[in-house]
């Protein structure tokens, strides 16, 4: 097994393969997704970089994922929130899409077609993009955009600027234990006391943190009022009030075997994860020859 440092954000275990050994896994590991590759019923994954091995087999769960995007704290979020237990962590799975066209969006025209393991679990997400699937409508009624969600990671950072151990995973990855995520979520409970919180409130409304933009200020300023809200309606803490917000029953996301994934999605594109075994394969049109399936599918 070798490191993907280079080709995968998620820094897990992977293995070359040979055009001979793809085909052995995928009448055996693999064959409920090359059946459905076969039906036109495909994962697709983008990379920025480009791709010099051809196959690969990756383990997820071997390691955790980092995000190019976006700060790591939500993604560690769907990993140890209560609502999340029995999901595949997000911070230890492969990212992946319906789309070919979000896959070539993302990846620079580099696409990987994946094969989830016979057994994989598919988490679904109810939009092309993980956080804008959060956006049931109880969060509009508290007057949250959907581009607010994923301002919570600087909410977060400036009410707990100490360096724990979220702000320790942000920098440098490393296995983020339920202790350690234990421990930040008592510690901004500990720090974030309606007098801090209004403080931080004043300063956005006035638009005095001139390290963020006039918009993320407003944003911020949406969602701790949220916050007090409902802390004032329902004694919520900030682990319960971020349970609700990133709840994957209320936000509509689905966890799936392989096989039933396409027959219950729309036509629009889904981002997805799992934290199971998967094939990846570059030079995907080795598979639409007619020879090749065939052989595949006799043996």
């Amino acid at each position: 097994m070798i490191k993907l440092s280079k080709l995968l954000t998620e820094k897990i275990e992977s293995k070359t393969l040979t055009l001979k050994q793809t085909k052995e896994l995928l009448t055996t590991k693999y064959r409920v997704a090359f059946e459905l590759f076969h039906k036109d019923k495909i994962f697709y994954r983008g990379h920025r970089t480009s791709l010099s091995e051809t196959y690969l087999e990756v383990r997820p769960s071997s390691g955790e994922r980092v995000s190019v995007d976006e700060s790591n704290i939500y993604t560690v979020l769907l990993g140890y929130l209560p609502s999340w237990r029995g999901y595949p962590k997000r911070s230890h799975s492969l990212i992946m899409s319906n789309s070919i066209s979000i896959a070539k969006e993302y990846g620079k025209s580099n696409v990987m077609i994946v094969f989830p393991e016979n057994d994989a679990q598919i988490v679904v997400s109810e939009s092309r993009d993980v956080l804008s699937s959060f956006a049931f409508p109880k969060l509009a009624d508290l007057g949250i955009q959907i581009s607010d969600i994923g301002l919570l990671d600087d909410i977060l950072e400036t009410l707990n600027p100490d360096d724990g151990p979220i702000a320790r995973y942000k920098r440098s990855p490393s296995n983020l234990s339920p202790k350690d995520y234990r421990l930040f979520m008592d510690d901004l409970q500990k720090k974030t006391t309606p007098q801090t919180i209004v403080a931080l409130m004043r300063k956005l409304k006035n638009k005095q943190l001139v390290a963020r933009r006039e918009a993320t200020q407003n944003g911020m300023y949406r969602i701790l009022l949220a916050f007090l809200k409902t802390r004032k309606q329902h004694g919520w803490n900030w682990e319960k009030f971020l349970d609700w917000i990133f709840n994957p029953e209320l936000n509509r996301f689905k966890l799936l075997p392989v096989d039933h994934v396409f027959g219950n999605i729309g036509i629009n594109s889904y981002e997805m994860w799992t934290d199971a075994d998967c094939l990846l394969a570059s030079n995907y049109k080795d598979f639409d020859l007619d020879e090749f399936a065939k052989e595949v599918f006799t043996k």
